[in-house]
């Protein structure tokens, strides 16, 4: 905004057939402290502690193209600094050794407290370390650290596979004596799934587990290392259903002022009998040209059909020939592998199969008895083409599906349901019951120019 003199001298400038330049002066404002929401969110399936450390990768100072300083966003600021910040650390200290780097640049983090995140707005204690790992990364500290430990992360695993103790070692490799003081600090615990175990939420809790130290004070020589072992049992007074996600960190003080942490992270309950599927969130779509609806139970949906079949170019047809099924399956927490097959309701004991998808018998509306396999408590002609999907997360699955599968052939016309198979978390794949399903609603299949045309 301008005064009332500069405006009419830019008005008479501009009549005048003058060019009129504006430069805008002024501060650029930074917020630190905060975590982005788009940062993400761990642990690993295995529960394993991931993301290793913060660095800030919002509102980050940049130049931008054509000249000029503004605000940029992006997990590809983060990151390059991060990785950056091992290449440095690594060439001051010498080496490059993953396990070294890892713990001091994870030891050296500071954990960042629930009042500096968006999700956590008024609250002042530690925020979890699925969504902060270490905390936020420190490169100078990383390479001067003097003391060094090993692992730089415990993992306890769930309440089903838990980790009695973990052991670390502490290694002095200042010139000087150091005693080190040890204490637990807890973050807040996380309830991953809301109350009606049907989706996922992030309700922090005051409930930390409950840590135990083998030793709280040890004293080092010059080169003299020792080892503590922790152990971790979960909080009292939780919902298990709900499966709190629990965390904190070990602390090493040292008298010539080293300050650690090495994080921890454990869930209560079990993730194996976890919920991976949303109930009632079980559809199958139709999405044509112009138009998507929701096919409705038993009704036709008409598809286009395997290369060089026929169409019968009606108006009906031409409207209608690029049409495919969209199934939607919701996932709770993700799963390691996720499946799609076709589940046949018609199915011909005396028929038999074409060997490739172009010689399919498309007028027959029934499946083959010699083409059923049986996968857990279902019989099946096989997955859906681009099945079975690996490591997707807690959200919407959708699939488009044209009526072929994984093979290359195409489902012939008929009755078909399509059932969802996904492997538990921590769950074992040759272990059936580890394996949870979903099903849709029961339609149709015909091709056009085959004369099994229907409508959706």
């Amino acid at each position: 905004m301008t005064d009332a003199n500069v405006g009419e001298a830019s008005v008479r400038a501009l009549s005048a057939g003058m060019t009129v330049r504006m430069h805008q002066v002024g501060s650029h404002r930074v917020t630190t402290g905060s975590i982005a929401d788009l940062s993400s969110f761990g642990p690993t399936y295995n529960l394993d502690i991931k993301l290793n450390v913060l660095a800030p990768g919002e509102d980050v100072r940049s130049t931008f193209s054509g000249g000029g300083y503004g605000g940029v966003s992006g997990t590809s600021h983060a990151a390059p600094l991060v990785a950056g910040i091992y290449a440095l650390v690594g060439e001051a200290r010498g080496t490059f050794d993953p396990a070294i780097l890892d713990s001091v640049i994870m030891g050296t983090a500071e954990p960042q407290s629930s009042s500096h995140s968006h999700y956590s707005e008024g609250a002042h204690d530690l925020l979890s370390v699925a969504q902060q790992g270490a905390g936020l990364v420190r490169a100078w500290e990383a390479a001067h650290a003097t003391t060094l430990v090993s692992p730089a992360s415990l993992a306890f695993n769930d309440t089903t596979n838990r980790v009695s103790s973990i052991s670390i070692s502490i290694k002095n490799t200042a010139d000087i004596t150091v005693q080190y003081q040890l204490t637990h600090i807890s973050a807040k615990t996380l309830y991953t799934l809301d109350q009606n175990y049907t989706a996922r939420g992030t309700e922090e809790i005051d409930a930390p587990a409950q840590i135990s130290l083998s030793k709280d004070t040890i004293t080092l020589s010059p080169g003299e290392s020792d080892t503590i072992t922790i152990s971790a049992s979960d909080p009292q007074g939780v919902d298990l259903k709900r499966l709190p996600l629990w965390s904190g960190w070990i602390a090493i003080n040292g008298s010539d002022s080293t300050r650690l942490t090495v994080p921890y992270l454990g869930l209560a309950g079990s993730l194996r009998g976890a919920p991976v599927f949303s109930p009632g969130i079980k559809s199958v779509l139709a999405r044509g040209r112009f138009h998507q609806g929701k096919v409705g139970e038993g009704s036709t949906v008409l598809l286009r059909g395997p290369p060089n079949t026929p169409v019968q170019h009606t108006a009906s047809s031409r409207r209608s020939r690029a049409r495919v099924i969209l199934t939607h399956f919701v996932l709770v927490l993700g799963s390691p592998e996720a499946q799609i097959y076709v589940v046949p309701l018609d199915i011909c004991p005396d028929a038999e199969i074409k060997a490739t998808a172009l010689e399919l018998d498309l007028k027959r509306s029934c499946v083959p008895k010699t083409s059923i396999i049986q996968v857990g408590e279902f019989q099946t002609i096989g997955q859906i083409a681009n099945s079975p999907f690996r490591y997707i997360g807690g959200r919407s699955m959708k699939e488009l599906w044209d009526g072929s599968l994984s093979s290359g052939q195409f489902v012939p016309p008929g009755r078909y349901k399509l059932m969802a198979r996904a492997l538990s978390i921590l769950g074992d794949g040759n272990i059936p019951s580890d394996w949870q399903v979903a099903e849709t609603t029961e339609f149709v299949v015909a091709y056009e120019g085959t004369g099994s045309a229907g409508s959706a």
